[in-house]
């Protein structure tokens, strides 16, 4: 089994994989059960290509070391592109991802709780709202919410965040996280339900 994985900052597509995956029940003429060792295969390439494709392209590409948090405007080429703009969906992805890696790659712990760290104090630091609490939906170049979103907040982007800080203190144990994901947990529970 040959898996073809085409990877950019706008996307993945996956092509070449013809394994029978989540049928419910046999059919008629249901294929043969698959095999351990192609499952196991499976896991290995996907695993590869997470290390080569997303977090070998991302980090440390996207760490925005003069600014703080994660430069998010690349081009298919990873040419980083203008703007300097925050959202918190796409700081919140690239904070969870790094927490992710730090336990999941032992060997490069340390350097990926360094930029869960970075990306906790953008989500902490920018786009929190430090007088209404919440996350700002986006900031502009300056960290300040900017005229096209103003001080915009969703629920998708509290969700994130919240994921995001817990996520950080899970890889890095630092109560500031935890308190983050705590405030921003009851800003959200305060104001987004019926």
């Amino acid at each position: 089994m040959a898996i073809r994985l085409r990877w950019s900052p706008t996307g993945v597509a996956f092509r070449g994989l013809s394994v029978g995956l989540g049928a419910t029940a046999p059919a008629k003429n249901a294929p043969a059960a698959v095999p351990p060792a192609v499952y196991r295969a499976l896991a290995t390439e996907t695993d590869e290509a997470l290390r080569r494709h997303v977090i070998g392209m991302w980090f440390p590409r996207a760490v925005d070391r003069e600014r703080g948090g994660f430069h998010q405007n690349f081009g298919e080429d990873w040419a980083r592109g203008a703007g300097g703009g925050r959202s918190v969906v796409y700081q919140a992805r690239l904070t969870w991802v790094a927490a992710q890696a730090a336990g999941r790659y032992p060997g490069r712990g340390a350097e990926f709780r360094g930029y869960t760290r970075h990306g906790l104090a953008s989500l902490s630091n920018v786009l929190w709202d430090r007088e209404q609490g919440g996350f700002y939906w986006e900031v502009g170049a300056s960290g300040k919410p900017d005229a096209g979103r103003g001080t915009e907040k969703h629920a998708y982007g509290m969700a994130f965040g919240i994921y995001a800080a817990a996520a950080a203190y899970a890889a890095t144990k630092d109560t500031a996280a935890l308190g983050l994901a705590k405030r921003a947990f009851a800003w959200l529970d305060a104001r987004a339900h019926d």
